[in-house]
């Protein structure tokens, strides 16, 4: 039984549980859902820094108690300098994940949360950056034991990441990498934290942090200058919508697109059992069709998003879907990242992804400021043709996202995000299926993972044999809760004010109500 938190009052989840009881505090002294989700972000820079750290980018939507949803687009765009021709004068045909040149996008999670926290104000909001702050640079100066998922990324990343300059000496004790339970402790976090609280957010832009910033990564030999830095400029946008049979979706624009045009295009299969082959089927075939409506969006620079993601263009996509058989396996969605959901006393919803792309990002450490760079620039391509081209004011594609959705039939509004496909199956469970927000997050899942279809054990063994019938690779997984399948959390409001909120098993989250 997956454990969930009730409150009529105001609900936070979060990726660890630190930051959970961050939200929940600013929360009790008053502050909004923008304030709590701000403080949030923060502390999970700390905690979980390897997928939420201060150097990566941020995707935002916000749902207020007048029923107006809006969007927020913090995701920073490649640097001037980082161009196709000059990758490949260096004799590079792809963009490396890893190392200086892997830093070639700028960070957008701050000016995301600068953006917030000007509508937080004008929401009544007041509370200062020294209190949004205290429990990230605590937990930064006197160290935070790591967590369970912490770990096993650093310990999957470790032969990577070790030989860039300072990793070793942040993450790593005895020439091992730490271990679950082992002290984190980042006093160059503290400290830049500590500054941004004093100085305002723009500095780390702008400002003293901003330079170190850019000093640190021009010695690394990063593209990515201090003039790239000062243009990070975080945008409202109108987010993204899909039909739904029992509401409205909503996404944010414009890297929110696949994500949600995979929640459509399944809630357009007709599944009718949300613990048989054919909806993990169904959930595998829809990704890959989502993933190609995605691209092609994003290769047809004149193509309207509304449009592509308008109901006949996902009934397409839905019907081409061969419910016996199996497509060609694609990598539809990657990376990993970090998600926020919020729901204040008053009603307004925030659901928020904070992501280095890949777990630790470039794994460029800035030595004075403790900020880890972002990777999404690794998800551009060299080839001008390619749907995701490096090209001045790219956006990486994003494989964690936000989302929102409001249920017509019982005034219901659902707080979700993170992995594409675990949201997909969280929110279609609770939304098609009517399944608590345990049941909707704990439920068996199964995602493609380099070519094969990794399967939870808790499918039934005719489950399986049908998936193999159908064309599928089959590997099933050793775990209960499989880390693999992508971590989601959600949380349901009710008509009446009460909120339910729970955070993936498959995670280090938490959820706390008031």
């Amino acid at each position: 039984m997956i454990e969930t938190a009730v409150s009529d009052h105001g609900l936070v989840v979060a990726p660890h549980p630190a930051a959970a009881e961050t939200g929940r505090m600013i929360l009790i002294e008053g502050g909004n859902a923008y304030e709590a989700a701000v403080a949030m972000a923060a502390t999970a820079a700390v905690a979980r820094g390897d997928v939420a750290g201060l150097g990566g980018d941020g995707l935002w939507l916000a749902r207020e108690p007048s029923g107006v949803v809006r969007a927020i687009d913090a995701c920073g765009t490649p640097a001037r300098g980082a161009t196709r021709a000059g990758f490949g004068a260096l004799g590079y045909d792809a963009i490396p994940r890893r190392g200086a040149m892997a830093a070639l996008a700028a960070p957008g999670a701050v000016e995301g949360w600068r953006l917030a926290l000007e509508i937080a104000a004008a929401c009544g909001g007041r509370l200062p950056l020294k209190v949004l702050f205290a429990d990230a640079i605590r937990l930064a100066r006197e160290g935070v034991a790591l967590s369970a998922g912490f770990a096993a990324r650093l310990s999957e990343a470790a032969g990577d990441l070790k030989p860039q300059p300072g990793f070793a000496a942040a993450f790593f004790v005895d020439d091992r990498p730490l271990t679950a339970g082992d002290a984190l402790v980042q006093p160059r976090l503290a400290d830049a934290l500590e500054h941004l609280a004093r100085a305002g957010l723009n500095d780390f832009y702008a400002g003293d942090v901003g330079r170190e910033l850019a000093a640190d990564l021009e010695r690394l030999g990063a593209p990515l200058t201090r003039d790239d830095l000062r243009r990070v400029d975080a945008r409202l946008r109108r987010p993204l919508q899909v039909p739904l049979a029992g509401g409205i979706a909503y996404g944010a624009r414009p890297q929110g697109l696949g994500a949600l045009a995979l929640l459509g295009i399944a809630d357009r299969l007709g599944l009718a059992d949300d613990r048989d082959a054919g909806f993990i089927h169904g959930l595998s075939e829809a990704s890959t069709r989502a993933a190609h409506l995605r691209d092609r969006a994003e290769k047809d620079r004149d193509s309207d998003l509304d449009t592509a993601l308008g109901a006949d263009a996902l009934q397409r996509e839905a019907d081409a879907v061969d419910p016996r058989r199996a497509s060609p396996p694609e990598l539809g969605f990657r990376g990993e990242g970090a998600w926020f959901g919020v729901v204040d006393a008053e009603g307004r919803a925030v659901s928020v992804v904070q992501t280095l792309h890949d777990p630790f990002g470039a794994g460029c450490l800035s030595l004075a400021t403790g900020v880890l760079i972002h990777n999404g620039g690794a998800g551009l391509s060299l080839d001008p043709d390619a749907a995701h081209a490096l090209e001045p004011g790219a956006r990486p594609p994003l494989g964690v996202t936000p989302g929102l959705a409001t249920l017509s039939a019982r005034g219901d509004l659902l707080v979700f995000g993170g992995g594409a496909e675990a949201q997909a199956a969280a929110a279609s469970r609770r939304i098609r299926f009517g399944r608590g927000v345990g049941d909707a997050l704990g439920g068996p899942r199964g995602r493609l993972v380099h070519g094969a279809l990794r399967v939870e054990p808790r499918f039934d063994g005719e489950a399986l044999d049908r998936l193999e019938r159908m064309g599928h690779r089959v590997e099933l997984s050793g775990e209960a809760y499989d880390r693999a399948q992508g971590a989601a959390g959600l949380i349901a409001r009710s008509a009446s004010g009460r909120s339910e909120g729970g955070a993936d098993p498959r995670d280090d989250g938490a959820a706390l109500g008031l």
